[in-house]
């Protein structure tokens, strides 16, 4: 018992320093960095609980704290998955825990519990700032602050359950195929969708609801822990949180006793190479262009975090079109009660979709750290007969084959649904492409003039460097700029203003390519010490 306790407070040291290097630096602690992200994270969630308890009726007070905890399950769901893959597998400890005189059990634990202890902070910062105005608002009894305390270290762990046997779920199949990483990362994004897809059709069904009880029966069905947490508060039902306390902590040992005796052999079988495995090398000669496309593609596939972060904007993307093509009479009628003045447009619908398209599509290029992510094997690449254009070109080519069909193919299925004038899916269709391309540009750009190669982690890289940085914010102001002109400051009729807006893109992305074209040799020379 000694020794689980050991292990579990060094699982929460190796936590709390990673998040303490997540805002420090490698080489030092920054507590004012840290009290600052999560002053700003808590101002937030209290701003927006606030918002809801000034705007909700006391008589259907009970859906904040209903909607702020199903916030709270969803988040842990899908941020539980995609952290699994990391604490439950691809730990590098591996090997010297478990030569030490330790069980699965104990070792899969201590891994859990770090986990848990990931979701607990990512939901205080939503769950707590509500907890805290609502009792100050409704004087609530003390009941409702300590039972909602209380709870609050047992809510995650159902939904976290459920996220680590998904990522379980992910390894079984992987491990069967020829291309695990592959597969890995691929079932990974589907799982990641399919969450977000059931979370928003959970949302959209909750909210077409008439009555109190008839938002309240399905959180009741479907979010049970949420139900129980809920009235135990609200209520100050000792019953309803004992059931939270006994279901989740009974899904957890269930949990621990299934996954324990094979939780070793995955992960064993995800440290085997091909040629252990027995696999063989398969050799092929193709132009350089390909070579250097499926090397990207390669490459990009087989980073979890780096498929994770960045196929975000896709992925919002096309569930934002099917929300739209599913629930055509629904958007109508808001935006014709929303007050708002949509007489200089067209097509409303389609200056929504722009704006989904432009954000989700510049926020997030592959190209802001494609460079840095060659790490060591910087020099090998650069070593080679391989023109600079061609180099970085491939890496461009990556970003626009994942942003760009996902895009065309949203914005053509939704002209068909809500019969876009020609010229429009024509400006919609450039427009997109032209953002999407300055923003690889841009990307590329900026890596090179500000790469990381030292680090230890590809995460590190793909969340904390200053090139992923300057181009998420340059992205996210030049996606609301554009907005910003087309929406409130038009001169000209619409559809006159789109194609200003794209002329101005395309002198954009003729004067980035120019500057790689001339500097790009050069830069990459000075990053290689040639």
């Amino acid at each position: 018992m000694n020794r689980s306790f050991v292990l579990f407070r060094l699982s929460l040291k190796q936590l709390i320093w990673q998040m303490a290097r997540t805002f420090g630096g490698r080489k030092k602690f920054s507590p004012v960095l840290i009290l600052l992200a999560a002053s700003l994270l808590i101002g937030l969630s209290g701003l927006y609980s606030w918002s809801m308890i000034a705007g909700v009726p006391e008589s259907m007070n009970l859906l904040i704290p209903l909607s702020i905890l199903s916030a709270a399950f969803g988040l842990i769901l899908v941020f539980g998955f995609y952290h699994a893959q990391g604490y439950l597998f691809d730990f590098r400890d591996y090997d010297l825990l478990f030569s030490m005189p330790l069980s699965r059990r104990q070792i899969l634990m201590s891994k859990l519990i770090a986990l848990i202890a990931m979701m607990l902070l990512y939901s205080a910062f939503l769950t707590l700032p509500m907890m805290v105005l609502f009792q100050l608002h409704y004087a609530m009894p003390l009941t409702f602050l300590l039972y909602g305390l209380i709870g609050q270290l047992f809510l995650p762990l159902i939904p976290m359950t459920v996220a680590c046997l998904a990522a379980v779920l992910v390894r079984l199949i992987s491990s069967r195929v020829k291309h695990p990483v592959l597969i890995r990362n691929l079932l990974s994004l589907g799982m990641v969708i399919g969450l977000m897809a059931v979370m928003t059709l959970f949302q959209s069904q909750t909210g077409q609801a008439q009555d109190v009880g008839a938002l309240i029966r399905p959180i009741q069905t479907g979010l049970a822990p949420v139900y129980w947490l809920t009235m135990a508060m609200m209520q100050g039902s000792f019953g309803e949180l004992l059931k939270l306390i006994g279901a989740s902590s009974l899904v957890q040992l269930l949990f621990l006793a299934a996954i324990a005796p094979l939780w070793n052999t995955l992960n064993q079988k995800a440290r085997m190479t091909s040629a252990q495995a027995g696999g063989r090398m398969k050799v092929q000669s193709s132009s350089m262009n390909a070579a250097l496309f499926r090397r990207e593609l390669r490459r990009y596939f087989a980073s979890t975090s780096l498929v994770m972060n960045t196929l975000v904007g896709p992925v919002m993307v096309a569930l934002c079109a099917v929300m739209l093509a599913v629930q055509k009479d629904l958007m109508v009628q808001v935006m014709l009660e929303s007050g708002m003045d949509f007489s200089a447009f067209a097509d409303p619908v389609a200056m929504l979709l722009l704006a989904v398209c432009l954000f989700c599509g510049m926020v997030c290029p592959v190209t802001a750290t494609s460079i840095s992510l060659e790490g060591k094997n910087f020099w090998i690449v650069r070593s080679l007969p391989i023109p600079a254009g061609r180099y970085l070109g491939a890496k461009l080519a990556l970003d626009l084959a994942l942003n760009i069909p996902v895009s065309w193919l949203s914005i053509l299925i939704l002209s068909v649904v809500y019969h876009f004038s020609l010229l429009t899916v024509v400006l919609l269709l450039t427009l997109t492409l032209l953002a999407i391309l300055c923003s690889g540009l841009f990307g590329l750009i900026i890596n090179l003039h500000f790469p990381r190669f030292d680090f230890d982690r590809e995460i590190v890289v793909v969340k904390q460097s200053l090139s992923t940085m300057i181009t998420v914010l340059a992205g996210m102001g030049a996606s609301f700029l554009i907005l910003a002109v087309l929406l409130f400051w038009a001169p000209l009729e619409s559809s006159l203003m789109m194609m200003v807006i794209a002329l101005v893109l395309i002198l954009l992305a003729a004067g980035m390519g120019i500057y790689l074209i001339r500097r790009g040799e050069a830069l990459l020379s000075k990053l290689s010490g040639v």
